[in-house]
């Protein structure tokens, strides 16, 4: 049977300014009676305090009679820190804004007039 994977508490990996949770892992493969089928199993997220910290399948802890199906590495949630693209801090040297008629920073280029 499938069940949820519900997310509790707060990740402080996420206060710093670009990190993200991300949630992979929905739902997990669970065997067990009837009777003892959960609707869901709680995975707390407070102990993720870094960027590329991941909480897996194998940090899952299922009630007794329950039985988790998915391989033990499966990530179920991960922080993901942001990555400065090439073409942005190109963007951010390149674009600089000055007074008419003065001239760029020594070491600086200036944009190129075509024509």
């Amino acid at each position: 049977m499938e069940i949820p994977v519900v997310l509790v508490g707060e990740a402080p990996a996420t206060k710093i300014t670009g990190n993200m949770l991300e949630h992979e892992l929905n739902t997990i493969s669970v065997e067990s009676l009837p009777s003892k089928l959960p609707a869901g199993i709680e995975l707390d997220v407070s102990s993720l305090e870094q960027g590329g910290q991941v909480l897996r399948v194998k940090d899952l802890v299922p009630r007794d009679g329950v039985s988790i199906l998915n391989q033990p590495e499966q990530v179920i949630v991960k922080i993901t820190v942001p990555r400065l693209r090439k073409e942005d801090q190109l963007e951010t040297i390149s674009i600089e804004e000055k007074a008419p008629g003065e001239q760029a920073a020594p070491g600086k280029e200036t944009p190129q007039e075509e024509g």
